[in-house]
């Protein structure tokens, strides 16, 4: 079912074939990774700093990838079989730290009813949560607040709803309604909701018609929610064209920007079937600035299509300037491929602008440019601030099942993990890694009584060894002042290993 359920989003939609290939490496012959196909690019202009956040579902075995600029493994982690996800792969802080968070459960249609799991540095888990009661979390939100809190989206079913005032609508409708949950990471407690329904948002204001075929009505479909540093949040529903702002003190909703009733007008509301809606350019700002301000910005992925509504428009990040004077929204930047490729995604993806504060950021001459992932599309963007586009990379298989990912970030990341290095030998050629250390920047290769210090090179590190000698060989993960790290076990030269010598990870900085 499932399977059948995702086919409808295998919509077309680059000129370029994404490569199928992949990548295994000596050291770790389980790590199945995508291969970076970049299509364009313009190396004269650096992109920002980062690794690149990818959860893999599809052809290629379900896993968490963390990769460099070249598509290089930082960290890979697979996933069982008995899930489907993940999804919202990314890192967050909580509580001043770095996390990793994602999302895994069982899907129903387009939702989910899951977990969102966080890992530490060390990439041990630090706890799950889901909303509580029938209705757990769902797959298209899972955002840290700057208060620790977890925002997760909720589809709830209500039955015998009247939607009579739409075509196709009868008195006793079975619908999904639109809801969030602000969580307590500590033990899941629930400290806001909020239903789009509950509110009094009419079904009229829907553009996703009733299909006799199905069973229930997802109406609204939210797929985003942010809390802005007034303690309120936005909301984007996207078979509503209208991202919400709500009031956490009443819970009533203050504006609409987009779709058929909203509050602004102008080129900023000219967006449909949009992803990942939020402000930007508010860190660091007084929180009494924001509250009394002429003008908000307000940043989205704008598919402009679905699997069944599609013109080949093509997929951008935009941003909306908002003028609360005015009343009046507009588009002040629009980050596209459209020159170089017609990339159209009809579900899923994201619109990262590089400074926001709900991320780690890039160096801070980097803010204002950004990432626009092309969900169901297996590809995805950079932009430098102006917009200009720096390259376009495509990584896995259109064709698979579940194609692409539901989101893709870049941010900076700093892993320490508490297993040892990896090590192997094939005909007196070393290969050592180790998966999800950062700090590595050197390897100091001990074989007998000679020993060799050699620069880290990508995830796999290749030497060549003594052939004359069968002594044993040990390498050491060395940082950038030469602090010892880790020790992988004992490698005999003709390959064979003594399984004695390793020294695990202390899983923090040093």
């Amino acid at each position: 079912m499932l399977a059948s359920i995702y086919m409808q989003h295998l919509t077309v939609v680059s000129l370029l074939a994404a490569s199928t290939q992949t990548v295994t490496y000596q050291s770790r012959p389980d790590i199945v990774k995508p291969v970076f196909n970049i299509s364009y690019s313009t190396p004269q202009l650096a992109l920002a700093d980062g690794s690149y956040f990818v959860g893999v579902r599809g052809a290629l075995p379900t896993s968490l990838n963390i990769l460099d600029a070249n598509g290089d493994v930082v960290y890979w982690q697979p996933l069982g079989l008995d899930t489907l996800g993940p999804f919202n792969f990314r890192p967050q802080v909580l509580n001043g730290d770095l996390v990793l968070t994602y999302w895994t459960g069982l899907t129903a249609g387009e939702h989910g009813y899951g977990h969102v799991t966080i890992l530490k540095q060390d990439y041990t888990e630090l706890a799950t949560v889901t909303a509580p009661g029938l209705t757990k979390s769902d797959f298209h939100e899972s955002r840290i607040t700057r208060d620790g809190t977890l925002l997760t989206t909720l589809y709830e079913t209500k039955i015998n709803q009247d939607t009579s005032t739409v075509p196709g609508g009868t008195i006793g409708t079975t619908i999904l309604d639109a809801c969030f949950s602000e969580l307590a990471i500590s033990d899941g407690n629930e400290l806001f909701h909020f239903c789009l329904h509950d509110a009094g948002v009419p079904f009229t204001e829907s553009y996703h018609p009733i299909n006799s075929s199905e069973l229930v009505w997802d109406w609204a479909h939210p797929n985003a929610v942010y809390k802005d540093v007034l303690g309120n949040y936005v909301l984007s529903a996207r078979y509503m064209h209208t991202v919400y702002y709500i009031s956490s003190a009443s819970g009533q909703i203050l504006w609409k920007l987009g779709g058929k009733n909203s509050t602004f007008s102008g080129s900023g509301t000219d967006f449909s079937w949009q992803h990942d809606a939020k402000f930007v350019g508010e860190g660091g700002r007084p929180t009494s600035d924001i509250a009394y301000a002429r003008t908000r910005r307000v940043s989205l992925f704008n598919n402009a299509n679905t699997p069944t509504e599609h013109d080949q428009i093509v997929s951008t990040g935009i941003v909306v300037e908002i003028d609360f004077a005015a009343l009046t929204a507009t588009n002040v930047a629009n980050f596209t491929t459209e020159r170089v490729e017609q990339i159209t995604a009809t579900s899923q993806g994201n619109f990262e602008v590089y400074g926001a504060d709900d991320l780690p950021s890039p160096p801070s001459k980097f803010t204002g440019g950004g990432l626009v992932s092309f969900g169901n599309v297996p590809a995805f963007a950079e932009f430098t601030k102006n917009g200009t586009l720096q390259r376009i990379v495509h990584w896995g298989d259109i064709d698979a099942p579940f194609p692409g990912t539901y989101r893709t970030y870049k941010a900076p990341w700093q892993g320490y993990p508490r297993t040892a290095p990896d090590i192997v030998v094939r005909q007196h050629v070393l290969y050592v890694s180790w998966n999800g250390a950062t700090s590595v920047r050197k390897w100091r290769i001990v074989q007998g009584d000679n020993t060799t210090t050699v620069l880290r090179t990508g995830f796999e590190t290749v030497v060549a060894l003594d052939a004359k000698t069968e002594d044993k060989v040990q390498a050491i993960a060395l940082d950038y002042a030469d602090n010892e790290l880790g020790r992988s076990q004992y490698v005999l030269a003709s390959g064979l290993s003594t399984e004695i010598g390793a020294v695990l990870g202390k899983g923090v900085p040093l």
